[in-house]
C-alpha cells in the first residue's frame, strides 16, 4: 500500500484510524504527566504493581498510537489496544463492584 493510500482522507477507514490512534497521544500525556496519581489510581484498582502496570501501559500506547498513526501493522496494534482498553475497562467494574469476580469476562 502507498503512502498516499495510507493517508488518504477520502477513505472512512483511514479517518477512523487517525482518530484511535491520536485519541491515545492525550491519554498517555494524562497518564505520564502525574505519575503519583497514576500509581494511586492503579493501586485503587488492585493492580498489583502499580508501576509495573503503569510502565506497561505507557509503553503499550506508545506502540499503538504509533503503529495507528503510520498504519504500520494496524490490525495487530489495533487489537492490542483493544485488549488494553479491556484490561482496564473490566479493572474499572471490578473496582466499582459492578461486575463480579467470577464473571469478568463480561
Amino acid at each position: 500500500m502507498s503512502l498516499y493510500q495510507n493517508f488518504d482522507l477520502t477513505n472512512e477507514f483511514n479517518i477512523l484510524r487517525l482518530i484511535c490512534g491520536l485519541f491515545l497521544l492525550p491519554h498517555l500525556y494524562a497518564k505520564a504527566s502525574n505519575l503519583e496519581f497514576t500509581y494511586k489510581l492503579y493501586r485503587d484498582f488492585r493492580l498489583y504493581p502499580p508501576r509495573g502496570w503503569v510502565f506497561s501501559c505507557i509503553v503499550i500506547e506508545i506502540i499503538c498510537a504509533t503503529g495507528m498513526v503510520l498504519a504500520i501493522y494496524t490490525r495487530y496494534v489495533a487489537a492490542r489496544g483493544g485488549v488494553s482498553v479491556r484490561r482496564g475497562l473490566v479493572s474499572v467494574a471490578l473496582q466499582r463492584g459492578e461486575v463480579a469476580l467470577e464473571h469478568w469476562w463480561l
